[in-house]
């Protein structure tokens, strides 16, 4: 059997790129198994001009070999089972109480990695499921009937290493895998990376949010007017792009830092109407900085059945750095669009009056 070695994560992530270089151009879905993953995952992700996510898992450790898996549950709260488990006659009480200890953990981390936006949605999309190594293979197996559940269009593994009676169990969970190195004899997956140090979660939240601000705005030629559109994997992506569109037109968005934070809600129509509350949302971006002097370089959307809930970061105006080159004056009905595109991307757009 092939047995790789790789020199470090990034390394084994461009090999795994080129060998799913086929799905460039469909915007796949490109969700890591934190922590160790994903910056595997955030590669393979830019690789492919894709969107990043995370998938959360945990895996469920043996009494006093907190190691040893026996198990994973996923942040729904369900578990899987690794086939040790039965013959380690592990008591009903244990494993409820390791279930709930890790769940909560879960939850934990999905407030703190994407604490202003709900899970990626991977329906009717291709999702690529990122791991660095799998040994017994019941974490990323979890993961991949989590997402199996919520009905991708086509569900792929990836992964750098595995033994290969783990690659058997893997096909059976995922319509393709690719693995790239598949040594009979596997002691643990450090072992084939010169550098396999440890990913903190402060390193997964700045590869969340490197990849929200990258490239998912652009503007469109409309007469006088400028029309600002924005792409995202949810619907509260695209609308936070749509706005770094607007403030596109005054400044370079980069520009600006995050020096203050501000809160915008806006009321959902009645009856609820996505392309209604986009233009109501640019427009309270609009006299937010307006009445502030602020200009926003990056937000945040969360909606919900009565609102949206947005956050903006930005700073105090400073004209002689920041030399805005126009003033908008308000979001208009003009080339409204509010929709899900057929390879699973929102996109959301409307000409603003300058």
């Amino acid at each position: 059997m092939n047995a790789e070695t790789f020199r470090d994560r990034e390394d084994a992530a461009r090999r795994l790129a080129r060998r799913l270089s086929r799905y460039r151009g469909s915007r796949p879905l490109v969700l890591g198994v934190p922590r160790g993953a994903m910056p595997m995952a955030a590669i393979i992700a830019r690789e492919l001009e894709g969107d990043l996510d995370v998938v959360l898992v945990h895996k469920l450790g043996a009494p006093r070999q907190a190691e040893l898996a026996v198990g994973a549950v996923d942040e729904t709260g369900a578990v899987t089972l690794h086939g040790n488990a039965g013959e380690l006659g592990l008591p009903e009480r244990y494993l409820e109480e390791e279930r709930q200890r890790q769940w909560r953990l879960l939850l934990e981390r999905r407030a703190r990695y994407t604490p202003a936006r709900a899970p990626a949605d991977p329906a009717g999309r291709t999702v690529i499921v990122v791991d660095d190594g799998v040994a017994t293979g019941a974490t990323l197996a979890a993961a991949l009937r989590l997402i199996r559940a919520r009905k991708p269009a086509r569900l792929v593994a990836a992964a750098a290493v595995a033994p290969p009676e783990t690659l058997r169990r893997l096909r059976r969970e995922a319509d393709e895998v690719v693995v790239l190195s598949t040594p009979e004899r596997f002691l643990a997956v450090g072992a084939f990376f010169e550098d396999f140090h440890q990913v903190t979660d402060d390193e997964v939240v700045r590869l969340l949010e490197t990849a929200a601000r990258a490239g998912r705005w652009e503007h469109f030629e409309h007469g006088a007017d400028v029309g600002v559109r924005g792409r995202g994997a949810t619907m509260e992506e695209a609308f936070a792009q749509a706005a770094t569109a607007l403030t596109a037109v005054l400044l370079e968005p980069e520009t600006v830092q995050d020096a203050e934070s501000v809160s915008i809600r806006v009321p959902a129509p009645a009856p609820q109407d996505p392309e209604l509350l986009l233009v109501d949302w640019l427009n309270a971006v609009i006299y937010e900085m307006a009445t502030r002097r602020m200009v926003f370089g990056r937000y945040a959307v969360s909606i919900g059945e009565h609102a949206l809930e947005g956050r903006a970061w930005g700073e105090p105006v400073r004209v002689g750095s920041h030399q805005p080159a126009v003033e908008p004056k308000g979001a208009t009905f003009t080339s409204l669009r509010v929709a899900r595109e057929p390879n699973g991307t929102w996109v959301a757009q409307c000409v603003v009056d300058v």
